[in-house]
């Protein structure tokens, strides 16, 4: 299942042929996941597939912000400091992109290619902020890890993500499988562990009007920042 929208522009046919993007992070992403489809036990696979299409079927993928529509406003923590979304918003164009966690390995294809690309966005005047339910220092983590300087905020207990339409919650089998190769969910988000944000991308431009949306129930698929790019240079 994906829910997705486009700048409502006059160049709107380019973009919609933009849908097929084949970009390096659309690539990596592919990549990742076929290799995982040629080495995970078929018990594993057949378990993750069937939460994605239980997910895609049954999540209100309408409750999520969608083109042209106002942002919903939130808050999210940065260094100990609650920090708003329309803080960003009112200094410029806004990409925020949700992830699931560093323990991730899409999420960390993605996070990085948003930091290849970081100064090209800047150069546009537009920031990109990434948002995890996990704790602050976890986030430090993954940064530290995966040598990113990105901005990424922390959703306690995925309340911005239920404000926009994005958490859900996940089955049993899954959080079991999660402690099998080590993943406490509750100590990486500090809270209960049993929530997750769907990935999503979106794009708000200065009055807080969502220009672009892609929110996905299949986890290896993301929006691609090279057609973010794009996009943000045909304005």
């Amino acid at each position: 299942m994906i829910l997705f929208a486009r700048f409502a522009t006059m160049f709107s046919f380019l973009i919609l042929n933009l849908s097929a993007w084949d970009g390096e992070l659309t690539k990596e992403l592919k990549q990742r996941s076929d290799n995982f489809s040629q080495k995970a036990p078929p018990e594993k696979k057949k378990l993750y597939q069937e939460a994605t299409n239980t997910l895609a079927k049954n999540h209100p993928f309408s409750s999520i912000p969608n083109t042209g529509e106002k942002m919903r406003d939130g808050t999210i923590y940065i260094n100990q400091e609650e920090k708003s979304l329309a803080s960003f918003w009112q200094d410029g164009w806004l990409i925020i992109t949700f992830y699931r966690g560093g323990w991730c390995p899409y999420c960390i294809i993605e996070l990085k290619a948003y930091e290849k690309l970081k100064s090209e966005f800047e150069s546009l005047g537009a920031t990109i902020l990434a948002i995890s339910p996990e704790t602050e220092a976890e986030i430090q983590n993954t940064k530290m890890k995966a040598k990113i300087d990105l901005i990424i905020g922390s959703d306690k207990n995925n309340t911005l993500a239920k404000k926009l339409g994005l958490a859900f919650t996940l089955p049993e089998n899954i959080i079991a499988s999660y402690r099998e190769f080590g993943l406490d969910l509750a100590k990486n988000q500090g809270s209960q562990g049993s929530e997750l944000p769907i990935p999503a991308t979106f794009v708000i431009d200065p009055s807080g009007t969502v220009r672009f949306m892609q929110a996905e129930a299949d986890y290896t698929k993301r929006a691609d920042p090279e057609e973010i790019l794009v996009m943000l240079r045909l304005l």
